[in-house]
């Protein structure tokens, strides 16, 4: 006789498989030198036939594939986005922001000691010669010790900024945040005898810019920096810029329309060991929004 039973039957579901999405899974750094960036991509969960979409900087979405690059980047801050189309597609994009540090080194050609490092010529020597005939740039033939460092830094902007205006820029205003930032790192690569963009501490331009403050509160910012280093006999405001206007890249910096401020250091000595009669001049270029 049956007295009694208990049947127990559990019913549920199978957990939910996530909805796949775009994953970015390769991409620059946060900051970096490169005018170009490579991003890498691919789908969180398997998806059937997944397609992305990607847009740089709010413009409009492109069909795309991984790896996508991007060339002939502005100095500044970029957003990269991308997201999956297709069936099951999830409409959320991932995103990654990095900043671009527009930035260019000038080797005048001056000779190094024997015992130093041998420094490259000047870069990229145009077809034609640049526009020059500044005459009116006072103590633009002036060497250090002849004139103060200050009268040799306003000597070269009057000089980059009579190059902007024959091609019809708009001038260069002197910043004082980006004046420290220049002096800092010309006294620096001076005083530990290397000369590059980069610290030996790995402190870059936008590191030097940001300690000053010039980027506090900027909604996106554009930076450029251009060195040079001469010879005693070639240590003049005239010579250093028109070393630099000889050379593709640092030519394109000083004629970036967009820079609007300039800090400009100019110290009477080389940045080489066994090199101390000369002068090593660092300008740097910006724009804040």
């Amino acid at each position: 006789m049956l007295l009694g039973a208990i049947a127990c039957v559990l019913v549920g579901a199978a957990p939910a498989a996530a909805a796949p999405r775009a994953v970015i899974t390769g991409g620059p750094p946060g900051s970096t030198p490169d005018s170009a960036a490579t991003f890498a991509f691919a789908a969180s969960e398997p998806a059937i036939l997944p397609s992305f979409e990607c847009r740089l900087d709010g413009a409009v979405w492109v069909a795309c594939s991984s790896p996508r690059r991007l060339d002939g980047l502005g100095g500044g801050g970029h957003r990269f986005e991308v997201r999956l189309t297709g069936p099951l597609a999830d409409p959320t994009p991932d995103a990654r922001d990095w900043t671009v540090e527009l930035q260019t080194v000038a080797t005048p050609g001056a000779p190094a000691s024997p015992s130093g490092p041998t420094l490259p010529p000047a870069l990229n020597p145009p077809p034609v010669a640049p526009v020059l005939g500044d005459g009116t740039c006072a103590d633009g033939g002036a060497r250090p010790g002849q004139v103060s460092s200050g009268a040799l830094a306003r000597a070269v902007l009057c000089l980059l900024n009579h190059e902007r205006r024959l091609r019809g820029l708009g001038p260069l205003r002197q910043s004082a945040a980006l004046t420290v930032a220049a002096r800092r790192h010309a006294s620096d690569m001076v005083r530990r005898r290397y000369f590059a963009h980069v610290s030996p501490a790995g402190e870059t331009l936008g590191d030097r810019a940001a300690r000053t403050g010039y980027l506090r509160g900027a909604s996106g910012w554009s930076l450029g920096e251009v060195l040079a280093w001469t010879d005693r006999a070639r240590a003049t405001p005239r010579t250093a810029v028109r070393e630099l206007m000889h050379s593709t890249p640092h030519r394109q910096i000083i004629l970036t329309a967009a820079f609007r401020d300039v800090g400009i250091s100019v110290i009477g000595h080389a940045p080489l060991a066994g090199v101390r009669r000369g002068a090593t001049f660092v300008a740097d270029f910006g724009r804040v929004g």
